[in-house]
């Protein structure tokens, strides 16, 4: 799930997260919303089936509106999330989208059975 800040975007763009698995090459999450319907302060859910063998795996968040009033994301003061790196416009930033994950501990065990 990422955070945006909708009020002030352009209400007739769309934009775009794209959640894709270097190891696999597919795109995990693809989903457009309308800057219309996002949250003026909250989260966009992203949703996907487990990854049962992503654990060390690197996986790309890309955001990208239709707009350039697109929403705009949380970020975070400094950068915390040392497993990644955060770039806008493609120069790296010293801050970190804010997003949230979860994981099912011992998922590979549920599967198997």
């Amino acid at each position: 799930d990422v955070w945006v800040n909708s009020p002030g975007s352009d209400a007739s763009g769309t934009t775009r997260f794209t959640l894709h698995s270097t190891q696999g090459g597919a795109n995990i999450v693809d989903k457009t919303v309308r800057n219309a319907d996002a949250p003026e302060y909250g989260w966009v859910k992203l949703s996907f089936p487990p990854e049962p063998a992503s654990q060390g795996h690197l996986y790309i968040l890309t955001v990208s509106s239709s707009s350039p009033d697109g929403i705009r994301l949380g970020y975070s003061l400094k950068a915390d999330y040392t497993a990644g790196k955060l770039y806008q416009n493609g120069a790296p930033i010293g801050q970190d989208m804010l997003f949230q994950y979860g994981c099912r501990a011992g998922l590979a065990e549920l599967l198997n059975h």
